[in-house]
């Protein structure tokens, strides 16, 4: 078959990172190439997620199962916009653009699985910023060390209108208007699976709900993340979840995001000790201090409403950096009440959006 290099990158690129990922199941760690009269598809597949994307190639017909890592090391070593012809040979494809001429080795076609994209059941509503949601819950889910497998899944409930994501530690969470179906809800969709379709979302995509999972569909591209399924599955109660949404603390204080990002980066530079967080009126003072690697203190302006003489509450750097980046604005309010509760962060610009982050001792 002949194909422009680029279209064959582009074709590859999401299949690629999802076999990449497969590092208990070998098999998978290949993706199928095919292509029938004209259009060439490429697929890949892991437990939760399965993945067809398309592209025009002049050929009739074309199979090969290949470890794409390699593939596309050498694809990205011609320019963008060559010309290539690839081959399959009984045992290996050849690559071929002007004076070089290349092969790798191929597995038999009937090696890789059978891997079906499901038909979408309903399709969700334009206008709500799914994919935006989608990054933060997934994000969020990711960061958990605990190897319960719920903790590292984003729920979605939209018969409830919310998703969330949270690691057992931080919890970040967005609502959307309840959609009434009759499939299943809520979905436990594993944390690297729900990034798939957030990275792929196009101006021209559809997304799908089918029984037990999400469909992405655009015109070159195919994604389906399926429930994980997890028996013991925990879903936050609802009422719960309502009262932290609702919560409102004693004190408010609104910040510049970049100026505590920079103040957090610095201070973690000084080892992974919790920082401290005071605040008077008008004012927010950070510190943290490591018996091995030295004490910071990063003073910030705020805006704040309701504050006593000075509170003062702990929590992990790490976890407030990475919400902050996931939700990507220019400010962000905090709610805090005491040193012992969570502390609820807010974005202005953002409907719907909160997330809790527990203070530590």
């Amino acid at each position: 078959m002949k194909l422009v290099v680029g279209n064959l990158i582009d074709a590859l690129a999401l299949p690629a990172k999802i076999a990449s990922k497969n590092k208990n199941t070998p098999i998978l760690r290949n993706i199928a190439i095919r292509a029938e009269n004209g259009v060439l598809s490429v697929t890949a597949a892991d437990m939760y997620s399965a993945c067809r994307t398309t592209a025009e190639v002049d050929a009739d017909s074309f199979s090969a199962v290949v470890d794409p890592g390699t593939l596309v090391g050498i694809l990205k070593t011609f320019g963008h916009d060559a010309e290539i012809e690839i081959t399959a040979e009984p045992t290996e494809i050849r690559i071929r653009s002007g004076r070089a001429d290349l092969s790798l080795p191929r597995l038999p076609d009937d090696a890789f699985p059978s891997v079906d994209i499901p038909e979408p059941a309903l399709m969700l509503p334009h206008g709500i910023d799914f994919p935006y949601m989608f990054r933060i819950a997934a994000q969020c889910a990711a960061s958990a060390k605990d190897d319960r497998m719920w903790l590292q899944c984003a729920c979605i409930d939209y018969t409830a209108g919310h998703i969330y994501g949270t690691d057992g530690i931080q919890l970040a969470a967005m609502s959307f208007p309840v959609i009434d179906c009759d499939i299943p809800s809520p979905l436990f969709i594993q944390s690297a699976a729900l990034s798939y379709i957030s990275e792929a979302f196009q101006d021209d995509s559809e997304l799908h709900i089918f029984n037990r999972g999400l469909l992405l569909r655009n015109k070159k591209l195919d994604i389906a993340v399926k429930d994980a399924a997890i028996p013991g599955s925990k879903q936050i109660p609802l009422s719960v979840y309502e009262n932290w949404k609702k919560m409102q603390g004693s004190v408010e204080a609104v910040f510049e995001t970049e100026e505590v990002l920079s103040a957090l980066a610095r201070l973690q530079l000084l080892g992974d000790s919790p920082v401290l967080l005071t605040l008077s009126d008008g004012s927010a003072e950070f510190s943290s201090q490591d018996t091995m690697r030295g004490r910071g203190v990063e003073c910030v302006q705020c805006l704040t409403d309701g504050v006593p003489e000075k509170i003062a509450i702990k929590f992990n750097p790490a976890l407030l950096r990475g919400i902050l980046h996931s939700v990507n604005q220019p400010t962000f309010k905090l709610f805090l009440d005491t040193p012992k509760a969570p502390i609820k962060i807010t974005a202005p610009d953002i409907s719907g959006f909160f997330a809790m982050l527990m203070p530590v001792a």
